[in-house]
Parts: structure tokens; C-alpha cells; sequence
């Protein structure tokens, strides 16, 4: 099946971030198109229309681009680590990072 509208789809990564209750749960970290907005509830539905439920992200996070390494890989510690940050800093306030407005940011 197609990606939602928007969705660059060889731009997603995926990494594990902390969970309280499971120990470590799905973050998926998405690229979109300039001017597109798909919805965290979209990606989560198309995924869970493709794959077990149990493997659907609980978070969803959206830049511009994704660092890569001089290979041309890309370079998970560092996504991994931006998504530690920006999951806890959600969990922290009390907010949804699933349920927040999807935001573009360059990873650093």
C-alpha cells in the first residue's frame, strides 16, 4: 500500500526510546515533503494496516532531512539520541509526542 500523502517513505527511521512500562518502545522518525502535514494518526494507521499491531510506533517525529554517515547511511546514534531528547522533553511535560502537531527539524 502507498504511504499517507507527503510521506518521503526512504526517508523513515526507526529506533527504540525508553518506556516506562515496556522498557523501550517504537519512535519512528519521518521525513515529509515541503508544505505536507501528515498526521502521527495516519502514519500509525498506515503501519498498522501493513504490520502487527505490536510493532506500530508510540511516538512520531518529523524532520527535513536525516543525517548520514560518510557512507550515506544513516547515522542512528545520532537519530536515536535526538529522539531520546525530544521524547523525554514530551514525556516530561506531560504532552503526546504521537499527539503533537508534526514539526520539521533538522537533526543535529
Amino acid at each position: 500500500k502507498a504511504a499517507p500523502a507527503g510521506v518521503m517513505a526512504p526517508e523513515v527511521a526507526v529506533v527504540g526510546v525508553a518506556d516506562e512500562y515496556w522498557g523501550e518502545a517504537v519512535c519512528a522518525v519521518v521525513v515529509v515533503r515541503r508544505g505536507s502535514a501528515p498526521t502521527p494518526d495516519e502514519l500509525v494507521a498506515h503501519v498498522r494496516a501493513n504490520l502487527a499491531a505490536f510493532k506500530r510506533p508510540r511516538h512520531v517525529l518529523f524532520g527535513e532531512s536525516l543525517p548520514l554517515t560518510p557512507n550515506g547511511k544513516v547515522a542512528k546514534e545520532v537519530v536515536r539520541a535526538h529522539a531520546r531528547r525530544e521524547v523525554a522533553g514530551h514525556v516530561n511535560s506531560g504532552s503526546s509526542v504521537a499527539e503533537s502537531a508534526p514539526t520539521a527539524r533538522k537533526f543535529e
